[in-house]
């Protein structure tokens, strides 16, 4: 009997120590199953970083290609206004030029128009005392050949008549000639005046 009991003694003792060794082992399976789970999880959260950064590092990457594209069109266009605002300023002092010459032109013209309006009507008083000179001329003429019909021709009255006649022609015609050159050197003050401000 006392060996059957040390036999179920040590039969106890085995059947525990092979119920630690199995508790152990499963715990030991249980911890690497946990860690083989929790370890997937970590693979699983790097690959999603991962991905995450990547996404981030395009983004960034595109908003300074972005940024450097929005940077060159800012210059360019600040370049572009400059060029635009010197080419403004400079027809606006072409402008301002051209209206100071037409200005000009016109005061000219003005002044141009006033010397035409004299000679014109300097013009006018002349051939009206050329007319009124050619009415005397024939008055005078009649009167003297009304006069000499009382006279023999080649008498002396006859021949002072006639020398009379003669000398107040010679004037008439002096007088004449003197208004119509006048005229004709204000035509053509006229004409080379309006010539030189149309160039």
């Amino acid at each position: 009997v006392a060996v059957t009991l040390e036999e179920t003694r040590d039969a106890r003792k085995d059947l525990v120590s092979q119920a630690r060794g199995a508790q152990e082992r499963l715990q030991e399976l249980e911890l690497d199953d946990v860690l083989a789970a929790e370890e997937k999880s970590l693979q699983r959260t790097a690959a999603e970083v991962g991905t995450a950064a990547t996404a981030v590092s395009e983004s960034v990457r595109k908003a300074q290609a972005a940024l450097e594209s929005a940077s060159a069109l800012n210059k360019r266009a600040k370049a572009e206004y400059a060029r635009f605002q010197e080419a403004m300023e400079q027809r606006m002092a072409t402008l301002q030029t051209q209206e100071e010459l037409l200005a000009k032109a016109v005061e000219e013209q003005k002044a141009v128009d006033a010397d035409v309006q004299t000679l014109v009507e300097m013009t006018a008083a002349q051939s009206e005392r050329l007319q009124l000179t050619k009415m005397s001329v024939s008055n005078f003429s009649q009167n003297t050949r009304d006069i000499s019909r009382d006279y023999e021709e080649g008498s002396a009255v006859s021949n002072m008549i006639g020398g009379a006649i003669g000398v107040f022609g010679s004037l008439v015609k002096a007088g004449a000639e003197a208004m119509e050159k006048e005229a004709q050197k204000g035509k053509t003050k006229a004409l080379t005046a309006g010539k030189d401000k149309d160039e």
